[in-house]
């Protein structure tokens, strides 16, 4: 495509994170959402106010036999992303998929060879990289504002039963692996985890998991679809500084903390003016308020039709999948520290050996299996299928 082109998109899935993504490409200059799937039928007509001027299709296959879109965003399930994408790939369509790409390494190794063998773009969403909070929290560490790096923490609960399909350590815990990784700069060496409470036969709803880096850097997540709040929070923790990103303070979503000085004569921190428990300076630099999601679009736009690619890739994705597999084999053993495979390179990623026609197939799942994991999920009678967050 020449620079000057239009980017023409359809969205799979309209739930909350699909809708929003509507939103994102309709702001895009240089896209045109199409055409929107979702199966079910009350939330497209729903939509119909707003995005009347949009086809609407119940099977999202219909969009993927439109030889008028170019490109899909796939914001369905967590466990149908692996086989849409594939699905939408094999269509000859560029494909943005929401994180995480995968269940496995190996689906993640299958869809990045479809990619390739077809000449198409295929990006995760990991919408927190284009957050600019998480970026200047990046900058921080990189340009040793911070100090010495010595650990990081998240916390991430999500009071929300809808996304059931797969453990919590998937979704959400999948984006606070992936944002550990961006703004260290590398992928964990090894993985402690314990997951727990049982609100569906084969998911757990709450996760814990250290992640050793190299360079003696720890980091440690907790994650949540029981607490009642809703939260998110990053924190890096240096020599010198400590710097916190909060998702949703709207005031002062990112602080940087001074450490207290030393008292000149004892060497040990002195008490603050006031008498009280000792500290440094506390900062609220302002980060800009740009939609994330926006940023996300117009990256995977630039990538299809200027060529210029992000850190939203295949090899990201299969970073996060293998932190993910040590983490589940980790909880097999009662929480035992596991290795992450790790490839020559020293980046966690299985290079994929297969031919392209030799990978396996992952059957992409059908408007009755894709309900069934919806009923399961929530446990409500359909009122029509249902694909989306």
């Amino acid at each position: 495509m020449s620079r000057a082109a239009e980017l023409r998109v359809g969205i799979i899935g309209c739930g909350h994170q699909g809708t929003r993504h509507i939103h994102a490409f309709a702001e895009c200059q240089r896209t045109l959402v199409v055409a929107i799937a979702d199966q079910n039928r009350a939330r497209l007509e729903r939509l119909r106010g707003p995005f009347a001027h949009l086809r609407a299709e119940v099977d999202h296959r219909r969009l993927l036999d439109n030889p008028a879109i170019d490109a899909v965003v796939v914001a369905t399930p967590t466990s149908t992303h692996a086989a849409i994408a594939l699905e939408a790939l094999r269509a000859g369509k560029h494909v943005l998929v929401e994180e995480p790409l995968s269940l496995t390494t190996t689906q993640a190794e299958s869809l990045a060879q479809i990619a390739r063998a077809n000449n198409r773009i295929l990006m995760i969403g990991r919408m927190s990289l284009f957050n600019a909070g998480v970026n200047r929290m990046r900058d921080l560490i990189t340009d040793g504002t911070l100090g010495k790096i010595q650990y990081l923490d998240a916390l991430q609960t999500v009071p929300d039963t809808s996304h059931r399909d797969v453990s919590v350590l998937f979704d959400p815990g999948a984006r606070d692996i992936s944002v550990f990784n961006y703004v260290l700069g590398q992928s964990p060496v090894a993985v402690s985890a314990f997951c727990g409470v049982n609100s569906q036969p084969t998911t757990q709803d709450v996760c814990f998991v250290a992640l050793q880096y190299e360079g003696g850097v720890f980091a440690h997540l907790q994650t949540s679809r029981l607490d009642t709040r809703r939260v998110r929070t990053v924190t890096a923790v240096g020599s010198e500084r400590t710097a916190t990103w909060d998702e949703f303070e709207t005031r002062e979503p990112f602080r940087l903390f001074e450490k207290s000085k030393l008292d000149s004569a004892t060497q040990r921190p002195g008490a603050a003016p006031d008498g009280s428990s000792p500290g440094g300076d506390v900062y609220a630099p302002a980060i800009g308020n740009a939609d994330p999601l926006l940023g996300e679009a117009e990256a995977f736009t630039r990538w299809i039709l200027d060529g210029a690619s992000c850190e939203c890739g295949v090899r990201e994705g299969m970073a996060v999948a293998s932190v993910i597999e040590a983490a589940n084999r980790s909880m097999s053993q009662g929480g035992a520290l596991c290795a992450v495979g790790r490839s020559e390179t020293g980046v966690v990623l299985k290079e994929a050996r297969a031919d392209a026609a030799s990978i396996p197939t992952m059957p992409t799942p059908s408007i009755d299996e894709i309900e069934r994991v919806r009923r399961r999920c929530i446990g409500e009678t359909p009122v029509g299928a249902q694909v989306l967050r």
